[in-house]
């Protein structure tokens, strides 16, 4: 790989630059590092000049600029070009399709409309949204150092496919409709860890929020927290 290379990251978690510092073995002086902590404006970008902005979790829309001025790569979860659109992981857990992929496209003004560069298969069958990021996060590092050290043949990402919706607050409630334990422990690891809200249960008075579910024996093990809704002591 080139060393020389200068690489930004615009990431919403610091374990996406780590794993990517990591797997590319750059210096520190080639790194830029643009998170939510640290984040005012894109003017360091400008004077950095990187070859590649990796973008691997960002939740601002990017200014034309910066895609036009730099060699963008987003990354999105998925099997391109279907599950386009917002909260790919959560969707694609709730309707039960747990193997798919990470892709790699270079970004324009389209949302997840760019050119695909490489697509890696993930699954998603087990692990809170922490643990499946943070694997996810070890995929992305082993794609970039690809990207940087190799010319990778971009192809175009048809406009057909399938598009999901963001998931909303709301639908961290939990439903329990479907008689089924692996639907309700989807429910609870997709939103389980971060800065996700957590999977909650009302009953009359009472808020239940669930984290660190897994299954054995056809039964859902979690740790739950319970509160009283208008946050006084009834006793």
């Amino acid at each position: 790989m080139d060393k020389d290379k200068k690489i930004a990251i615009l990431s919403k978690y610091d374990f996406y630059f780590e794993d990517i510092k990591n797997k590319c073995d750059l210096n520190d002086k080639n790194l830029l590092n643009l998170n939510l902590t640290n984040f005012e404006d894109y003017k360091p970008l400008k004077l950095f000049k990187p070859d590649f902005v990796f973008i691997p979790h960002w939740p601002f829309k990017l200014p034309i600029w910066v895609h036009e001025d730099f060699q963008c790569i987003g990354f999105h979860t998925g099997n391109l070009p279907d599950d386009k659109g917002g909260s790919p992981i959560q969707n694609k857990i709730l309707r039960k399709e747990y193997d798919t992929f990470v892709n790699a496209f270079e970004l324009n003004e389209k949302l997840d409309g760019g050119q695909l560069m490489l697509k890696k298969p993930v699954s998603l069958k087990y692990g809170s949204i922490e643990e499946i990021l943070k694997r996810i996060s070890l995929i992305i590092a082993e794609m970039a150092n690809e990207i940087i050290s190799n010319k990778i043949v971009s192809q175009d990402i048809p406009k057909r496919g399938i598009r999901f919706n963001r998931l909303s607050l709301e639908q961290s409630k939990i439903s329990i409709d479907e008689n089924n334990l692996e639907s309700l422990y989807n429910q609870i690891r997709m939103v389980d860890g971060l800065d996700y809200p957590k999977a909650v249960l009302i009953l009359k008075n009472f808020k239940i929020e669930f984290s660190n579910a897994f299954i054995i024996e056809n039964k859902i093990k979690s740790n739950c927290e319970i509160t009283i809704l208008n946050g006084e002591n009834n006793e």
